[in-house]
Protein backbone atom coordinates (compact mmCIF):
# COMPACT_ATOMS: atom_id res chain seq x y z
CA UNK A 1 0.00 0.00 0.00
CA UNK A 2 2.78 2.09 0.66
CA UNK A 3 4.56 1.99 -3.07
CA UNK A 4 0.43 2.73 -4.36
CA UNK A 5 0.29 5.80 -2.10
CA UNK A 6 3.95 7.28 -3.12
CA UNK A 7 2.79 6.51 -7.14
CA UNK A 8 -0.38 8.73 -6.26
CA UNK A 9 1.04 11.79 -6.10
CA UNK A 10 4.71 12.34 -6.69
CA UNK A 11 6.66 15.66 -6.70
CA UNK A 12 7.55 15.29 -10.00
CA UNK A 13 3.91 15.21 -11.23
CA UNK A 14 3.45 18.51 -9.95
CA UNK A 15 0.66 17.93 -7.96
CA UNK A 16 -1.30 16.20 -10.60
CA UNK A 17 -2.37 13.00 -9.52
CA UNK A 18 -3.09 11.68 -13.07
CA UNK A 19 -0.71 12.28 -15.81
CA UNK A 20 -1.17 9.21 -18.17
CA UNK A 21 -0.24 9.20 -22.12
CA UNK A 22 -1.40 7.13 -25.06
CA UNK A 23 -0.33 7.15 -28.64
CA UNK A 24 -1.51 5.92 -32.25
CA UNK A 25 -4.71 7.01 -32.50
CA UNK A 26 -6.78 7.95 -34.98
CA UNK A 27 -10.11 8.94 -36.42
CA UNK A 28 -10.74 8.13 -39.99
CA UNK A 29 -13.71 8.83 -42.21
CA UNK A 30 -14.94 7.48 -45.64
CA UNK A 31 -18.11 8.92 -47.37
CA UNK A 32 -19.16 10.30 -44.04
CA UNK A 33 -18.74 7.35 -42.25
CA UNK A 34 -16.35 6.46 -39.39
CA UNK A 35 -14.00 3.81 -40.88
CA UNK A 36 -11.60 4.13 -37.38
CA UNK A 37 -12.31 5.43 -34.36
CA UNK A 38 -10.67 4.82 -30.60
CA UNK A 39 -12.30 3.51 -27.15
CA UNK A 40 -11.28 5.60 -24.55
CA UNK A 41 -11.31 3.41 -21.30
CA UNK A 42 -10.96 5.27 -17.81
CA UNK A 43 -10.35 3.43 -14.76
CA UNK A 44 -10.44 5.28 -11.66
CA UNK A 45 -8.13 3.06 -8.48
CA UNK A 46 -7.51 5.73 -6.38
CA UNK A 47 -7.52 3.54 -2.74
CA UNK A 48 -9.32 6.88 -1.20
CA UNK A 49 -12.71 7.09 -3.26
CA UNK A 50 -11.95 9.96 -4.97
CA UNK A 51 -14.30 10.67 -8.06
CA UNK A 52 -12.01 11.79 -11.16
CA UNK A 53 -12.80 14.48 -12.95
CA UNK A 54 -10.16 14.15 -15.79
CA UNK A 55 -9.55 16.31 -18.55
CA UNK A 56 -7.95 14.78 -22.07
CA UNK A 57 -5.47 16.78 -23.94
CA UNK A 58 -5.58 15.57 -27.87
CA UNK A 59 -2.22 16.44 -29.46
CA UNK A 60 -0.98 15.74 -33.42
CA UNK A 61 2.56 16.27 -34.12
CA UNK A 62 1.93 20.13 -34.56
CA UNK A 63 1.42 19.77 -30.96
CA UNK A 64 -1.99 20.20 -28.36
CA UNK A 65 -5.29 20.12 -30.89
CA UNK A 66 -8.00 20.27 -28.33
CA UNK A 67 -8.88 19.73 -24.18
CA UNK A 68 -11.88 17.98 -23.73
CA UNK A 69 -13.90 16.87 -20.07
CA UNK A 70 -15.13 13.51 -20.74
CA UNK A 71 -17.00 13.74 -17.39
CA UNK A 72 -16.71 12.25 -14.00
CA UNK A 73 -15.24 8.82 -13.39
CA UNK A 74 -16.57 7.68 -10.08
CA UNK A 75 -14.68 5.91 -7.08
CA UNK A 76 -13.38 2.62 -8.34
CA UNK A 77 -15.86 3.04 -11.54
CA UNK A 78 -14.84 2.84 -15.02
CA UNK A 79 -15.99 4.80 -17.87
CA UNK A 80 -15.35 4.22 -21.60
CA UNK A 81 -15.64 7.35 -24.71
CA UNK A 82 -15.61 6.81 -28.51
CA UNK A 83 -12.62 9.59 -29.38
CA UNK A 84 -15.17 10.91 -32.52
CA UNK A 85 -17.65 11.49 -29.96
CA UNK A 86 -15.86 12.99 -27.50
CA UNK A 87 -13.84 15.42 -29.61
CA UNK A 88 -17.22 16.61 -31.33
CA UNK A 89 -15.82 17.72 -34.60
CA UNK A 90 -13.61 16.24 -37.51
CA UNK A 91 -10.27 15.36 -36.25
CA UNK A 92 -9.90 12.71 -38.97
CA UNK A 93 -6.77 12.04 -40.75
CA UNK A 94 -4.02 12.67 -38.05
CA UNK A 95 -2.51 10.56 -35.86
CA UNK A 96 -2.91 11.39 -32.21
CA UNK A 97 -1.27 11.33 -28.73
CA UNK A 98 -3.45 11.80 -25.63
CA UNK A 99 -2.70 12.78 -22.14
CA UNK A 100 -4.93 12.76 -19.31
CA UNK A 101 -4.48 14.30 -16.33
CA UNK A 102 -6.44 14.63 -13.02
CA UNK A 103 -5.56 16.97 -9.81
CA UNK A 104 -7.69 14.77 -7.62
CA UNK A 105 -8.08 11.09 -8.76
CA UNK A 106 -5.56 8.26 -9.49
CA UNK A 107 -6.97 6.82 -12.99
CA UNK A 108 -5.95 4.96 -15.76
CA UNK A 109 -6.09 5.32 -19.12
CA UNK A 110 -6.57 2.18 -22.01
CA UNK A 111 -7.16 3.01 -25.26
CA UNK A 112 -8.63 0.33 -27.93
CA UNK A 113 -8.25 1.33 -31.53
CA UNK A 114 -11.38 0.27 -33.97
CA UNK A 115 -11.08 -0.46 -37.36
CA UNK A 116 -14.22 -1.02 -39.09
CA UNK A 117 -12.96 -1.86 -42.47
CA UNK A 118 -10.60 -4.57 -41.42
CA UNK A 119 -12.81 -5.77 -38.44
CA UNK A 120 -10.04 -5.10 -36.27
CA UNK A 121 -9.00 -4.16 -32.82
CA UNK A 122 -5.74 -3.37 -31.34
CA UNK A 123 -5.18 -1.73 -27.54
CA UNK A 124 -2.98 0.51 -26.12
CA UNK A 125 -2.84 0.65 -22.04
CA UNK A 126 -0.90 3.69 -22.03
CA UNK A 127 2.03 5.33 -19.89
CA UNK A 128 1.98 7.01 -16.31
CA UNK A 129 4.24 10.07 -17.26
CA UNK A 130 6.25 9.56 -13.67
CA UNK A 131 6.78 5.97 -13.60
CA UNK A 132 7.94 5.52 -17.08
CA UNK A 133 10.43 8.27 -16.76
CA UNK A 134 11.67 6.90 -13.48
CA UNK A 135 12.71 3.85 -15.36
CA UNK A 136 13.88 5.38 -18.40
CA UNK A 137 14.64 8.98 -18.62
CA UNK A 138 17.04 11.45 -20.89
CA UNK A 139 20.06 11.62 -18.47
CA UNK A 140 23.08 9.61 -20.66
CA UNK A 141 24.56 9.06 -16.98
CA UNK A 142 21.65 7.05 -15.91
CA UNK A 143 22.61 4.41 -19.01
CA UNK A 144 18.86 4.45 -19.29
CA UNK A 145 17.53 6.28 -22.23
Amino acid sequence: LASARAYQKPAERGGLATDYITCGSRIEKQGGKVTRDEIVCLINIDDKGTTGEPELEIFTSAGLLTRVRPGIVPAFGCCHYLLSELVGRDISGKELSMRLVDESATLLMSVIHIDYVRRDVAMDHGSDRFSTFQEFNCKPESGKY
